[in-house]
């Protein structure tokens, strides 16, 4: 998660821009099933995963024993009003590299507790116990829990309910809103156990949380995105905190990557690689997210009843995220068959189409489209003409 105090304004502001009523359900999000407060999550089928945690010691883990323990068969991290850190602090695997994999893993974090399981990372020089890396989050207050978070690099990659797309030396670009942050996190059981699945193939990574699909980010930053690395579980700065992990699975999808992963490899020079400000990335994702929930307006973009666009500035978004207020109520579960409208934005227009979103599912998001709109009086909105594939994928 952040590791400096002057993000948590640019947190309040992103939380705001992107807290809009809506529902969970895009392409590959699995309907949830929340089990009640107290009863165990559903049986994981283990089949072709390794298991590699043994939950009776830390072999082939690698932390400080201050805040890392096991007890009880589970992965324990610990925050005390006497240990409390000046930095996070990681415990990572060090029996394999990682590259294509998926992962599966419960944890249970306390109420004041902020962590995150990190993959492809690398261990900062000279510095054992900090890492860069993307992580999917864990958060007990409520407010990060399944972003996308590149630690000590690139920082916010995707948030909660969305897809993005990462150019080389860019910042993210919001892809798909398919749902609403608040309302993703009503699948989350505070302070009793979760599963996360992470499913990480070539630049596609996808974090699910019980069965729900929480944020998507494709990288293409080839100069500053890490193709392998370890993977690793972390214990934050601020309060004191519990994190605990059990039945953490590990399943390569292709050839098991081959390399060291002991101590003094894998290893990373702060500064060698694109590292913004806190401030730029949640700026960033924020503005984007208001343009593409905005609601639609209802005459032609200066009088243009004809526009054509070649171009990938295309999103998908959630048809109930629009016409909404900020900070709107929350439906207790994801929906099962939403709708999607197309965004179209180039500079400081945007136009919104409704329910034409859906002609993007399933299509290769590494090619280019022409689309071509044409006014509707009736509806008053633009509808979509033409849709073709105008360049081949790159």
């Amino acid at each position: 998660m952040l590791t400096r105090d002057r993000a948590t304004f640019w947190k309040v502001i992103f939380l705001a821009a992107t807290a809009l009523p809506g529902v969970c359900q895009y392409a590959v999000c699995a309907e949830p099933s929340k089990p009640a407060a107290g009863q165990d999550l559903p049986e994981f089928d283990s089949t072709g995963f390794t298991r590699i945690f043994d939950g009776q010691s830390l072999k082939n883990w690698d932390g400080d024993s201050t805040y890392w323990r096991v007890e009880d068969g589970v992965l324990v991290g610990v925050v005390t009003p006497e240990t409390l850190l000046k930095k996070n602090s990681w415990i990572v695997y060090r029996g394999e590299l990682v590259e294509d994999f998926e992962l599966v893993l419960d944890y249970r974090v306390s109420a004041g507790g902020n962590s995150g399981v990190g993959y492809r990372l690398a261990v900062l020089e000279n510095d054992p116990v900090s890492v860069r890396g993307p992580q999917a989050d864990i958060h007990g207050a409520d407010q990060y829990t399944g972003i996308c978070y590149e630690e000590n690099g690139r920082r916010l990659l995707a948030a909660r309910g969305q897809t993005t797309w990462i150019e080389p030396d860019q910042l993210p670009r919001l892809m798909a809103q398919h749902a609403d942050p608040a309302e993703l996190q009503s699948i989350v059981r505070s302070e009793d156990w979760n599963r996360y699945r992470l499913v990480v193939q070539g630049r596609r990574a996808q974090h699910f949380l019980n069965g729900v699909l929480m944020s998507e980010v494709h990288d293409h930053d080839e100069s500053n995105r890490r193709q392998r690395g370890l993977l690793g579980v972390q214990v934050h700065v601020g309060p004191p905190m519990k994190i605990e992990y059990r039945n953490i699975y590990l399943k390569h999808l292709a050839r098991k990557p081959q390399g060291d992963a002991a101590r003094a490899a894998v290893i990373y020079r702060p500064g060698t690689l694109r590292e913004p400000q806190h401030a730029e990335t949640f700026e960033h994702l924020a503005q984007q997210t208001a343009q593409r929930t905005a609601p639609r307006g209802n005459q032609p973009h200066d009088g243009k009843k004809s526009l054509t666009f070649v171009t990938r500035d295309l999103a998908r978004v959630r048809s109930d995220l629009a016409n909404v207020t900020l900070q709107g109520g929350v439906k207790p579960f994801p929906s099962a068959a939403p709708k999607f409208d197309l965004v179209v934005t180039k500079g400081d227009l945007t136009v919104r189409v409704p329910n034409a979103g859906e002609q993007l599912v399933g299509k290769p998001l590494d090619r280019d489209y022409k689309i071509h709109l044409e006014w509707d009086a009736a509806s008053e909105s633009y509808a979509v003409r033409e849709f073709v594939e105008a360049a081949p994928p790159r």
